[in-house]
């Protein structure tokens, strides 16, 4: 007995010993002698996989965090576990997750019993090829495309299932509501027969339930496989009562058996339209042992779990941040509208791809959700990996998270931000973003359903935000955020999902009005035709244009317009007021862009233009007023015809116009509005409606006190040649019903009404190219749709198409610059250089206050609001969707406490201006800025801005958008004149008026920390805008023209100083070609008495950074083409006086006079620097090589154009003692002593 327990205790002493042996030896060989030993991370982890059971099963799923923790202690590589390293470095993605031949496994401890042997659980590379080999056909984009139908189907009803909700006003939640979606449609594609899941009450949670517990066993399985393999053992009843999901589970597991049975039974017949993926499976090449019941039962199983959660939680959480962010929904609800202008429209995948916007939120929404949480491990068996300095020896398990790299912070600046915008710009370095979003995965392991996801994603999304209004309900940030890992990421345990309520879309709701297309002799089989005058553009000009021509009814008026009716394609989005800042859809706008903007680092502007029959005046925010009567004074000195004097030109306003007062009693007390001057409109009316809205701004009813706090006068109206004050804007609304007048509705209908039937209109009709012979138009070509047509001129072609697309349609005709049209192949009609330059326009920007008053702003976030809202609006024509949201005014001169923040060259470029001529303006309105709160904006436009843009052709075709170079806060005046405004604005926002609705603390944008001007003009570059008022881009030459037409007796045009006839035509800097035009134009008549000022370069410009010539910065001067290179310079002060002389010395003067304050070299202009700065400067020299590659990079670039020619040292520079104020006896300021003024003021010296 004693010898008996003295065996047994040594036995298990000795066994003990043997253990503990085993256990020092494993962990001195995973600690040191392993080769993954050298990797850096946490001991603990490399001795024992314990330590990730820990953070996987104790803590609840948490083991993902503790890897970005560990690689923010040890770097991007790092040993999670004792055989597997993890990488954090997005660019080495490609390199683990790679195609071809090199080949993959996976960890067959990490996929455990989860793959089972479908091709998703295959561990060996070859093998899984074999596998997917014979799924590729079946989930191939062909495949999806022909099955298409059925998801659509399937989409429908799913959005019959949300219309019950509208009336019970209970809330849905989502992720269940996507669940049902997804796996009904991967039911029917993959085993014929769809789950049905969608018509069940709740849309059947219980599915829901039932995989998320899937997904929280699976990681308890991969730690401890043999717990799976006992409850799976166990009889159904027995698993029941332990557990209603493994029930449920194997319920599931039984129905898939009898699916494969059935389908290996069932025999061949080509004459169904859809096969399921057993049949597909069954008739595949694979070897038999890859065709049995349980091998395919694992494969349908995994399709079922891995098409249902992840697509569904996409779903629901893209859903969730666009309801968060209303300014993105609703730019996607405006493309949405023109891809399906009905609500109960189809639209095709394949379309829904094409569309910019819903791809970058889809984009977004796999980026920023990130749903794959678990890392993803492969296994290089025959290849040593490198990672920076470190080798990864064949066959060791390496991981990456492509949840990090979602949200990497390097690629995507505020990566939990979910903004669509950044997959709308630039690239990042030379590599695009979107090779760094993977949610399905790369390389040969990639997805296998990710061509059915996609469908399923942009399909849903499209369907549903076309059809429904939602609103989120009691779901915040905190019910969506991913706190652990099953695979895909979940969210805290005590979230109740993403909840939201149902309702029609408010503009749906409300009844449209359609237009009567028969009533506009619309043209419904357009072809060859011949009219009296043919008009290219139905917009704002185009039918004012034509409905005066049309007053003789002996003559025939063709209107081609690109657009459609705006009623039609828009309905109340261009009607109603209230969405007068969401009117701009695809429906109705051209959708342009600028070109990349040198000034804002390179970003693109949106440049709005409608795209309509009434044009812009149907996509505009309403607003009436009229310029200045030193405006059209300086006009009428232009051209010298007083028939453009404010006096004359009043009673053409009045007869356009029909004002009716507003109703103030509608309107709040506080807001009332005065009697407008007598003088502002006649009783006979006009075709225009005009009043003011049924309801004002409540940000906008502050704005009057807060501007008498700054001492800016009240107006009585805005359309008495008087702008330099404030007051609320009339607007072109039609005060009987509150809708919005267009120049549709009012001089086409007042034309059409008035029995006038000799306007033909060409809807949806683009002008293709002007015809001409012998330089004179005789008709327009014509496309619309699958037709091309002409139609011809007997009198006139009268180009209305707006500053950007008449410019572009002369080009394309072969009317323009020679050197573009040369470059697009197109024949040279007429040189004009002058075509597409010159362009004006106002730059815009705003500041965001979050404010205490209901703003427009509600109406997007708050679904009670908006019903209350319509239901007024459209019962009495009343309430806040009868106002735009930005029915304040402001004009002003810089006041001098701000003027005397400006260099001098900025306020003489300012006293350019006429005396009555505002310097900026500032609209008080409201805007959607975010959920949750009411915000208000004031936005700053600059009326006096000095840079000049251009309009080009991209193409020859007319089917292409033209090339817009708006040169936004391009000069240095704009940009310190915008920073001005800014500082003034942020007064106004602080006045006690404004006290009691927001304050400083309120201001969102710029915000409070924005205060330097270096901070300012940061902000300003990077949120400026265009304000879309675009001019001028066909006027140069038109203003000589038009001077010798109307007979004008003296003429005295100024030019740049420049020699155009020494520079000739072809130079570097087209504009110049066109001074050489008026030069041709004026020389070849005896009419008109003419002097061409010509003087030379602003001093002050050799000074410009953008110039590059003095860089007081760096203490450098560079020398354009060589340092013997002469530039004749003029201070504005001298170019006056000069003007003066000339204007008195008629008739002696004729022809060019040249005036000079100073010529100076390079070199000269070096040593001025130089003594200026009492420093040796750095001297450079760019050569013409150098300068015409620089041009080359960037064609447009306007002032580079100017250096390649001053380059060339020809043309640009006169003798001073030949000019004429040397002969005259005319003192000039010298270029030392102007520069000196200029640095001394600038605290240079």
């Amino acid at each position: 007995m004693g010898s008996t327990l003295f065996t047994s205790s040594m036995m298990i002493v000795a066994w003990f010993g043997i253990a503990t042996l085993y256990l020092v030896f494993l962990a001195a060989y995973r600690l040191h002698l392993s080769p993954l030993a050298k990797f850096p991370g946490p001991r603990l982890a490399a001795l024992t996989l314990w330590y990730e059971f820990y953070f996987d099963v104790i803590k609840h799923g948490q083991f993902f965090k503790e890897v970005e923790r560990m690689h923010s202690v040890y770097g991007p590589i790092v040993r999670i576990n004792p055989f597997e390293i993890h990488v954090k470095d997005s660019k080495w993605y490609d390199e683990l997750y790679t195609n071809g031949s090199r080949k993959r496994d996976k960890s067959a401890w990490f996929v455990g019993r989860s793959g089972g042997k479908s091709v998703f659980g295959t561990i060996h590379h070859d093998h899984h090829r074999l596998r997917r080999a014979a799924l590729n056909p079946f989930f191939s984009k062909r495949s999806i495309i022909a099955f298409e139908p059925v998801i659509q189907s399937t989409m429908d009803q799913l959005c019959v299932a949300l219309q019950s909700y509208i009336k019970s006003g209970k809330p849905v939640e989502l992720q269940t509501a996507y669940m049902a979606l997804t796996l009904d449609v991967i039911s029917q594609y993959a085993f014929g027969e769809s789950l049905g899941l969608v018509k069940k009450p709740g849309f059947s949670p219980e599915w829901n339930k039932m995989l998320h517990a899937t997904i929280e066993a699976g990681i308890m399985n991969r730690h401890l496989p043999w717990l799976a393999d006992l409850m799976m053992s166990l009889p159904t009843w027995l698993a029941a009562s332990i557990s209603a999901p493994v029930a449920f589970f194997l319920h599931i597991q039984k129905d898939v058996r009898k699916q494969v049975e059935e389908a290996l039974a069932r025999k061949q017949d080509p004459s169904r339209s859809h096969r399921t993926i057993f049949e597909e499976l069954r008739d595949s090449d694979l070897p038999p042992q890859e065709k049995t019941i349980e091998r395919l039962m694992d494969e349908g199983f995994i399709l079922v779990g891995a098409g249902g959660e992840t697509t569904a939680q996409t779903l629901a959480v893209l859903t969730f941040h666009l309801l968060n962010n209303p300014l993105v929904l609703q730019k996607l609800q405006h493309e949405l509208d023109t891809l399906m202008p009905s609500p109960e429209g189809q639209v095709s995948w394949q379309q829904l791809e094409q569309s910019s916007y819903l791809r970058a939120v889809i984009t977004e929404a796999h980026r920023v959700q990130a749903v794959i949480t678990t890392r993803l491990i492969r296994i290089a068996p025959n290849e040593v990996l490198k990672f920076q300095d470190w080798e990864i020896p064949a066959g060791t398990p390496i991981s990456m998270t492509t949840h990090f790299m979602h949200l990497d912070p390097t690629l995507f600046p505020e990566p939990y931000k979910f903004d669509p915008e950044r997959w709308l710009g630039p690239f990042i370095g030379a590599d695009r973003l979107e090779q760094y979003v993977v949610p399905f995965s790369k390389g040969s392991r990639a997805c296998i359903g990710l061509h059915l996801a996609s469908a399923e994603l942009y399909l849903g999304v499209a369907k549903v935000f076309r059809k429904f209004d939602l609103e989120l309900y009691e779901t915040t940030y905190r019910d969506v955020e991913i706190t652990w890992d099953g695979f895909a990421g979940g969210f805290r345990p005590d979230s109740k999902g993403i909840r939201v309520k149902v309702a029609v879309p408010l503009y749906d709701n409300l009844k449209t009005a359609r237009a009567q297309e028969s009533a506009y002799n619309y043209v419904q089989s357009p072809g060859n035709a011949t009219y009296d005058y043919v008009v290219v553009g139905g917009g704002t000009a185009g039918l004012t244009v034509a409905a005066r021509l049309a007053e003789n009814p002996r003559v025939k008026v063709a209107v081609i317009e690109a657009g459609d009716f705006y009623e039609d394609v828009n309905g109340n989005l261009s009607i109603v007021p209230g969405y007068g800042a969401s009117v701009s859809t695809p429906a109705v706008d051209w959708g342009f862009k600028s070109t990349p903007q040198s000034a804002l680092n390179g970003r693109q502007l949106d440049y709005s233009r409608g795209k309509t029959v009434g044009g812009s005046s149907a996509t505009n925010l309403m607003a009436y007023h009229r310029g200045t009567i030193d405006s059209y004074h300086l006009w009428a000195q232009a051209v010298e015809d007083s028939s453009f004097e404010w006096d004359n030109f009043l009673p053409y306003f009045q007869k356009s116009v029909r004002y009716t007062p507003p109703n103030n009693v509608l309107r709040a007390a506080n807001a009332s509005v005065p009697n407008p001057s007598i003088q502002s409109y006649s009783n006979a009316g006009g075709p225009l409606d005009v009043t003011h809205s049924n309801y004002a701004d409540p940000v906008s009813s502050f704005a009057g006190a807060a501007w008498k706090e700054l001492g800016l006068a009240q107006l009585k109206d805005l359309t008495t040649g008087s702008l330099i004050g404030n007051q609320y804007s009339p607007a072109t609304i039609r005060a009987s019903d509150q809708t919005r007048s267009t120049s549709k509705s009012s001089f086409l209908e007042y034309a059409v009404n008035s029995g006038r039937n000799n306007i033909f209109l060409y809807k949806t009709s683009l002008a293709e190219k002007i015809n001409l012979a012998n330089k004179k138009a005789t008709g327009v070509q014509v496309s619309s749709g699958s037709r091309n047509f002409t139609l011809q001129a007997k009198k006139e072609v009268i180009l209305a198409a707006g500053t950007l697309q008449t410019p572009q349609l002369l080009m394309v005709s072969g009317v323009g610059p020679q050197n573009i049209l040369t470059q697009h192949g197109i024949e040279v009609i007429l040189d004009l250089p002058g075509v597409g330059q010159n362009m004006e326009d106002h730059l815009f920007f705003s500041m965001v206050y979050k404010v205490d008053v209901v703003t427009l702003s509600k109406t997007l976030t708050d679904a009670g609001f908006a019903a209350q809202v319509e239901a007024e609006y459209t019962k009495n024509h009343s309430g806040i969707l009868t106002n735009t949201g930005a029915d304040y005014f402001a004009w002003e001169k810089l006041p001098p406490k701000y003027l005397s923040k400006l260099s001098p060259q900025a306020r003489t470029d300012l006293a350019a201006f006429p005396f009555d001529w505002p310097d900026y303006e500032v609209v008080i309105g409201d805007v959607p800025f975010a959920a949750g709160a009411e915000y208000a904006q004031a936005i700053g436009m600059l009326e006096a801005a000095t840079a000049r843009g251009n309009v080009s052709i991209s193409s020859a075709s007319m089917a292409d958008p033209p090339l817009i170079d708006t040169q936004t806060l391009a000069t240095s005046t704009d940009q310190q004149v915008a920073v001005q405004v800014i500082k003034r604005m942020r007064e106004l926002w602080s006045t006690k008026s404004y006290s009691a609705i927001t304050s400083s603390a309120d201001e969102i944008l710029p915000g409070a920390s924005v205060q330097t001007d270096e901070q300012i003009l940061k902000y300003l570059l990077a949120n400026a805008g265009s304000g879309f008022h675009c001019a001028c881009t066909c006027t140069q030459l038109i203003i000589a023209r038009a001077a010798i037409n109307a007979g004008v007796q003296r003429y005295f045009p100024w030019q740049f100083g420049i020699d155009y006839d020494k520079i000739g035509r072809g130079s570097a800097q087209d504009l110049f070609d066109e001074q050489l035009d008026v030069r041709e134009l004026l020389r070849s008549q005896r009419v008109t008495k003419w002097v061409i000022v010509s003087t030379g370069m602003f001093i002050s410009f050799l000074f410009e950074p953008a110039f590059g010539v003095v860089d007081l910065e760096q203490a450098s001067t560079t020398a354009i083409g060589s340092w013997e290179n002469a530039i004749t310079v003029t201070s504005p002060g001298d170019i006056g006086t000069a003007t003066a002389e000339i204007t008195l010395a008629m008739p002696e003067e004729r022809g060019v006079v040249y005036v000079a304050g100073d010529t100076v070299s390079m070199s000269e202009l070096a040593e001025v620097v130089e003594r200026l700065l009492c420093k040796k400067v750095t001297r450079c020299l760019e050569t013409m090589s150098q300068l015409n590659s620089e041009l080359a990079e960037d064609p447009n670039d306007v002032m580079r154009k100017y250096r390649a020619v001053f380059g060339t040292g020809v043309g640009v520079s006169w003798e001073k003692e030949q000019s004429f104020n040397a002969l005259r006896g005319i003192n000039t300021i010298s270029a030392e002593q102007r520069a000196r003024e200029n640095l001394k003021q600038n605290d240079w010296i």
